[in-house]
């Protein structure tokens, strides 16, 4: 009888672990992304966020956001990220990842589309 209520114990106990620990688990981990991902992910196109903001890549490096603000200038793949460089000479490095299969450009999730028209802005 003491076996069978340690039995119990014992799988409820883990149950309880497992449903805690279920989440971090589910989650998916961040995978690395190389030049010719992001070039063919991003490379003359318009991202947009949920909230719509717009990221634009034009095919010979220009680029353009559109969001809380605007701004313009040229950017530049590397391994694992995008680097802006603004007209106003600020410099911004972006850490690229792909999670479940959605792009993401920081913690920012993009949904990338086709055809960008990146407008300059000065």
């Amino acid at each position: 009888m003491k076996r069978v209520h340690f039995a119990f114990i014992a799988a409820t106990a883990t149950l309880a672990f497992a449903l805690q620990m279920g989440p971090g688990y589910a989650r998916s981990a961040a995978s690395p992304t190389g030049i010719a991902e992001i070039m063919q992910t991003v490379q003359g196109k318009t991202c947009t966020t949920r909230t719509g903001s717009k990221f634009s890549f034009g095919a010979h490096g220009e680029y353009n956001y559109d969001g809380l603000w605007k701004n313009d200038g040229h950017y530049k793949v590397k391994p694992g990220r995008i680097v802006v460089t603004l007209h106003s000479g600020l410099e911004r490095s972006f850490a690229v990842t792909v999670k479940s299969g959605i792009f993401y450009m920081e913690d920012t999730a993009l949904s990338c589309g086709s055809n960008a028209t990146v407008a300059v802005l000065h």
